[in-house]
Parts: C-alpha cells; sequence; structure tokens
C-alpha cells in the first residue's frame, strides 16, 4: 500500500506530469483528463498553493510519485528544474514516459519509449496514450491495477463503475490479492451491483486473473 501524502489525493495512482510554463495549460488539460482513469496528475502550477514553499511541495511529489511524464518540448533542456526532475525519477527507478512535443527524449530518457501523439491530439487522446503504457509496462502494471482496483470499490455512481470495469478490463495483469479484496465491495456497494453488468463483469475478471473462488 502506498504511504500516506497529503500531497496526493488518497488511493490513487501518483503520476508526476514535468513539463515547462509555456504549456503548463496543456499539462493541466491532461492531468485532468487522467483522473477518469483513477489517476492524480501532480502539475506543479495547478498544485502548489502562493503561500506553500513550491520547492518543498515538488520535492515532496517526486519522492513519493509512482511514474513520472515528461513532455519533451524544445526548451524542455533549458529548464532550471525539468531535467533535474527527470533525473529523479530516474534515480528512483521510476518510470518515465516521454511525451514527444518537437524533441525526442535524450540522455537518460533515451533508453525508455517516447510517445508521439498525433498533431492535434486531444488532452483525452494523450492521456489514454499514458493510461495504456501504465497498464501494460511491468513497472507500473500492478501499482496502476491497485490503484484502479481501489477506485473501482469506491465507485459513487453506476457511471464510474462502468468505466472503471472498462479501466480494469484492459490490463494484462492485476494483483491478485487486491482483486479479491475488493471483491466483497460488488456485493456491498450498491453502485457496484447495481450496475448494470458490472457484477458479471468483474466475475470474469477474478476468473481470467485467476483469483476466483475454488
Amino acid at each position: 500500500m502506498p504511504t500516506v501524502d497529503k500531497t496526493w489525493p488518497s488511493d490513487q495512482f501518483r503520476l508526476f506530469l514535468s513539463h515547462v510554463s509555456a504549456i503548463k495549460a496543456k499539462a493541466h488539460a491532461v492531468k485532468e483528463a487522467l483522473k477518469a482513469f483513477g489517476i492524480a496528475g501532480f502539475v506543479a502550477h495547478d498544485d502548489i498553493e502562493p503561500v506553500q514553499d513550491w520547492q518543498t511541495v515538488i520535492e515532496s511529489a517526486l519522492r513519493s510519485m509512482d511514474a513520472l511524464v515528461a513532455f519533451l518540448t524544445p526548451d524542455f533542456p533549458s529548464s532550471r528544474w525539468c531535467d533535474q526532475e527527470v533525473g529523479v525519477g530516474v534515480g528512483r527507478s521510476r518510470l518515465v514516459i516521454p511525451v514527444r512535443l518537437g524533441i525526442d527524449p535524450y540522455g537518460f530518457m533515451a533508453r525508455y519509449q517516447a510517445l508521439t501523439p498525433v498533431k492535434g491530439s486531444t488532452a483525452e487522446q494523450v492521456a489514454t496514450q499514458i493510461v495504456t503504457v501504465l497498464m501494460h509496462h511491468e513497472q507500473t502494471e500492478l501499482r496502476f491495477g491497485e490503484a484502479v482496483l481501489q477506485q473501482f470499490a469506491a465507485s459513487r455512481s453506476f457511471a464510474r463503475a462502468k468505466q472503471m470495469m472498462t479501466v480494469l478490463e484492459g490490463f494484462d495483469h492485476l494483483p491478485v490479492e487486491a482483486l479479491r479484496n475488493v471483491a466483497p465491495a460488488v456485493e456491498t456497494n450498491v453502485d457496484l451491483h447495481d450496475a448494470f453488468g458490472v457484477p458479471e463483469r468483474f466475475q470474469r475478471l477474478l476468473a481470467k486473473h485467476g483469483a476466483a473462488a475454488s
């Protein structure tokens, strides 16, 4: 289980979004799109209050993140902070996802497969590309799966239950113990139990991942 950290919402996958200030609106839009998948994105321009010590907050987020996305614009290498943020991710063995927005990955990032959004891609499309990597990469799939399961169990509407169910069905691997721990919520949470098709789909998910009761 992740440790409690007030920098992030609880029980969500923690994704640090490294970017230059010129594209803060784009980074914010991607952060908002990621919420649909149960991901808490950290964007410095959004998440640091004017009265807070910004460097301390950023350091805390870097220490407790699960993965990092680097929006590689041409001015990214000249930023005083972006390379350092990536360096923390590499040094802490966190997955770094480069998003090519004008330049190729360089330095330590060169070993990572970069995402290349099609020109004119929406924030939702970029978020979906990021989520696909998190779902299928060995460094993140189980932690991300655990976070999505927690979001699924806490669903407070039929729409959210179906949305999280669809995300879960996209994983190749899910943590078996976490799946079993969530199973009772499908009976006790009315927004899961009464969401059309969700209980049946969850039973199929249990069977797929070898977590069904014997």
